[in-house]
């Protein structure tokens, strides 16, 4: 769809023969996508982009749906919280969560795989908090803290989720 640093959008306009022909636009290319097709300036890493970044449609394998639970997504009108686990053979997996809901919840995570012993969930992304504690980089000052004050609910497969707020969270080994 993109090729260099431009994209072309197409659009369908009907002439008066009431025949469709194809016109082309020329759209200047987002300041965060590359020539290569890489993002800049993105919140998340490298890591966590190329795990969301597919070539094809996540099978079951892959993707797992959530409720407030694991595994038991519900689809219903009055549902206002969903999440899903993206599973990656060579980067590991990613939780992401939505809670719109005007009620504080506090969200199941996945029980780690037992080939998975010696990880850990790790939040990277909470819109719940105030900045900088939103996004958890690895260089930012007193992460380590921030990271520990929520262990005792992540040794638990447990993390509290703010109203109207999301959350990314990265299955990273447990150092």
């Amino acid at each position: 769809m993109a090729t260099g640093e431009e994209h072309v959008a197409a659009s369908t306009v009907e002439d008066t023969s009431e025949k469709k022909q194809a016109s082309t636009t020329k759209l200047p290319a987002p300041s965060s996508v590359t020539k290569k097709g890489r993002t800049q300036g993105c919140i998340c890493s490298q890591w966590e982009c190329e795990s969301l970044g597919l070539e094809d449609f996540p099978t079951s394998e892959r993707l797992r749906w959530h409720d407030h639970q694991p595994g038991k997504p519900d689809w219903s009108e009055a549902s206002r919280f969903v999440a899903f686990t993206m599973k990656d053979k060579t980067k590991g997996e990613i939780y992401v969560a939505f809670n719109t809901s005007h009620l504080l919840v506090v969200v199941g995570l996945p029980e780690r795989l037992p080939e998975r012993s010696g990880f850990r969930w790790e939040p990277v992304v909470d819109t719940g908090k105030e900045a900088p504690y939103d996004f958890l980089t690895d260089g930012l000052p007193y992460r380590a803290v921030t990271v520990y004050q929520f262990s005792h609910f992540l040794n638990s497969n447990l993390y509290p989720m703010l109203s109207y707020s999301s959350i990314i969270l990265v299955l990273r080994p447990d150092v």
